[in-house]
């Protein structure tokens, strides 16, 4: 019996379907509106585990029909287009293959996502042609034009799927440019068509204000997207101030994403406020950004907490997970969920014990959203750090918890992210997680 699944949710194809190793990956749709003509183009992006493809043969699609590795190859059928997919072939460089569908020339055609009906994607069998999995998105897309179907992608040794369902208003070459980092200065021989001319911008925003406004409104279409426009909660950044991170604070940076992360507190908290904290070998709290205060916080009160909370040497996790969890249920307990974004450089020297913490967490109403910013040297010198992301990256895997309370993403210059991706990313788990945590009664 097929397996249905619903957007964000996963199947275990080890666990499910231990003896197929020969997967078909089936996807479909139709037009609502038959009188236009519809260039709809799939692609699948094979992605090491820095997220990005490691060679642009891992990238498949129609001008590229097979993988480096002969383990995918493409097959065009008018609009069920398909994918076979032998998994003793993978490269032990893949650890996910994310499967994207883009409306070519959306923009001068004036096409959107929301002309496209019973749209699918489906694992089967290639042996049996059983059908194992299937994914209907039945998500309201308005102005996207591209679309993630769904992700295959490797969890401790084991092949699983997710229903991903997340639409945006991009092209192909936006994924490629993602995903793609061309080596010793080549360019790239697999490219797809260019895209169209760039849609006139509209005036820069000169104040500080303003770009709160508009920062405000891209939020809300991101809230629109995600589902998310009745929900309240209260959000929190946690920021890593160890000696590492100096570099990556002082060139303006961090200011940028408090303002960034404050449209999304003012539109998501009941309060407006976006609560601080900053942690390395300890933890302290700072007063909350609001609208009032967010002008040059970030040089005035976090940069001077650089040498003067705990030791600079030290990425401890525990401390500050502790305090959001006595702050939330114990001084200030509401009937909200709660969004805490951690921004680091990934190390931890506390890994046990903040293991515990989270795992101890997991049966409150608040979920983690880790973001790794690299910085020029990762290296450590404190016994016992982890570092290059790995102790992040295990956080988003992390077994025995009442609910998955915790994502991550690296974002190589969060600067240059856009506030629409940067949104997009920053929301993609929260509401799963908050669909579980309703059902597993954590509020």
């Amino acid at each position: 019996m097929t397996v249905k699944l619903t957007k964000g949710e996963r199947f275990n194809l080890v666990k499910e379907a231990p003896d197929v190793k020969h997967i078909e990956v089936g996807l479909g749709w139709k037009a609502s509106d038959r009188s236009q003509q519809y260039d709809l183009d799939v692609s699948v992006f094979m992605l090491g585990a820095d997220g990005k493809i490691p060679d642009e043969k891992y990238f498949v699609f129609y001008n590229n029909s097979e993988s480096l590795d002969g383990s995918v190859k493409y097959s065009g059928k008018n609009n069920n287009p398909s994918f076979s997919i032998d998994l003793s072939k993978v490269s032990s460089v893949v650890e996910e293959m994310l499967f994207v569908v883009t409306i070519h020339e959306a923009k001068t055609r004036n096409q959107r996502f929301s002309q496209v009906e019973n749209a699918f994607i489906k694992l089967s069998d290639r042996s049996s042609k059983t059908e194992l999995v299937r994914y209907d998105l039945k998500e309201s897309f308005d102005r996207e034009t591209a679309v993630e179907f769904g992700r295959f992608y490797k969890r401790n040794g084991e092949w699983r799927f997710q229903a991903v369902g997340t639409g945006y208003n991009a092209g192909l070459q936006t994924f490629v440019d993602k995903y793609y980092v061309e080596k010793d200065g080549g360019r790239s021989k697999v490219e797809p068509p260019p895209p169209p001319p760039p849609a006139p911008t509209p005036p820069q925003e000169t104040s500080a204000k303003s770009r709160i406004d508009l920062l405000k409104k891209k939020v809300d279409l991101t809230l629109e997207s995600k589902n998310l426009t009745t929900v309240k909660a209260r959000v929190g950044i946690a920021v890593d101030i160890s000696g590492s991170m100096d570099i990556v604070y002082k060139n303006g940076t961090l200011q940028k994403v408090l303002e960034r992360l404050l449209a999304v507190a003012i539109r998501l908290d009941d309060n407006g406020k976006l609560d601080v904290w900053v942690f390395n070998e300890i933890c302290q709290r700072l007063p909350a950004v609001t609208e009032e205060n967010y002008e040059d916080y970030a040089n005035r009160e976090i940069l001077p907490t650089f040498g003067k909370v705990g030791n600079g040497r030290y990425d401890n996790y525990a401390p500050f997970a502790i305090d959001v969890m006595q702050k939330y249920l114990q001084e200030e307990p509401a009937k909200f969920p709660n969004l805490i974004v951690v921004i680091g450089d990934g190390g931890c020297t506390d890994p046990d014990k903040a293991e515990l913490a989270l795992k101890a967490g997991s049966k409150y109403p608040i979920f983690w959203q880790f973001i790794g910013v690299p910085v020029p040297s990762q290296g450590r010198s404190v016994s016992g750090a982890k570092s290059d992301f790995e102790w992040l990256k295990y956080l988003d895997r992390m077994e025995g918890r009442v609910a998955d309370n915790a994502n991550f993403f690296e974002v190589s210059d969060i600067d240059a992210i856009s506030d629409e991706e940067l949104y997009d990313r920053l929301l993609n788990e929260f509401p799963l997680w908050l669909k579980d945590a309703i059902i597993k009664g954590i509020f």
